[in-house]
């Protein structure tokens, strides 16, 4: 039986997320304490978390990598029954998390949940990262550490068009690419455009990496159909966020753009205002 961990935000809707999740099958454990919900994911692994949008981001991030790093898989779904996606949900986002909020919250959270995958149903070493950088030691220093969290499958290439000619061959092969944004002849955004236009390909989650690009860069990335992002040199949490976001969107076979083109644009004023490294 999957464990779900409920912060209930008010008694109205942590009742009907607590009903929803019973009728799905889950175990739920249900708080209405931060600390006390941060307590509870050291004790124990759950497979899906549910926290209000009241909760700031500041609190929602400790336990979001607390619960990535015993399980990768696990969503952890922000929620506002009353609200749409204002600027809590949008960094909530960023940083890995899904967003229920609307009239239609209740139902995204069902649709979140019966995707719910038990932890250990894919194998790590069956999760294969491709990473692209055109620079031999960042490279190196990327697959090394990604590797040392826990996935083995990790493979290095140096510009844009080796990685499109490695994935053509097998597109079956991968389940994740990382790429840098700056890179000669080919830049990691238009490698990125051709993965999404191919129809055997884009369904792979990319996370682009940054060191010096402007936020428009990275804006255009998000538009182009960026999973996510990490600034260089990636911090160990940004990546275990990232690598966990792309195991759970390969893992569902869901969307893996991390926003909408139209949605994009919103992201810039929060970007501009807070820098790239929201974390």
């Amino acid at each position: 039986m999957p464990d779900l961990l409920l912060l209930g935000g008010d008694s109205k809707s942590a009742f009907e997320i607590e009903e929803l999740a019973k009728r799905l099958g889950f175990r739920v454990k249900c708080i209405f304490e931060m600390p006390l919900a941060i307590e509870w994911i050291k004790l124990k692994s759950f497979d899906a978390v549910c926290v209000p949008s009241g909760a700031s981001i500041e609190s929602q991030q400790p336990l979001a990598d607390l619960l990535w790093r015993a399980n990768p898989l696990a969503p952890l779904v922000v929620y506002d029954f009353a609200a749409g996606a204002g600027v809590v949900n949008r960094r909530a986002r960023l940083f890995g998390a899904d967003v229920a909020a609307g009239p239609a919250a209740l139902l995204q959270i069902e649709r979140i949940l019966l995707n719910v995958k038990p932890s250990g149903s894919i194998k790590s070493e069956n999760f294969r990262i491709l990473v692209v950088e055109d620079l031999d030691s960042p490279r190196d220093i990327i697959c090394a550490y990604v590797e040392s969290l826990g996935f083995p499958s990790v493979e290095g290439v140096r510009s844009a068009r080796e990685a499109l000619d490695l994935l053509g061959k097998d597109p079956q092969h991968f389940s994740c690419v990382l790429t840098d944004i700056r890179m000669p002849r080919m830049t990691g955004e238009e490698m990125l455009r051709e993965l999404r236009a191919d129809k055997k390909l884009q369904h792979l989650p990319v996370v682009v990496l940054t060191a010096y690009g402007t936020v428009d860069c990275l804006i255009d990335c998000l538009k182009a159909g960026a999973s996510g992002f990490l600034v260089k040199p990636p911090k160990r949490n940004d990546i275990v966020r990232e690598v966990s976001r792309a195991y759970r969107l390969f893992s569902s076979g869901a969307d893996p753009r991390l926003i909408s083109s139209e949605e994009a644009d919103s992201l810039r004023e929060l970007l501009l205002e807070r820098g790239t490294g929201l974390t």
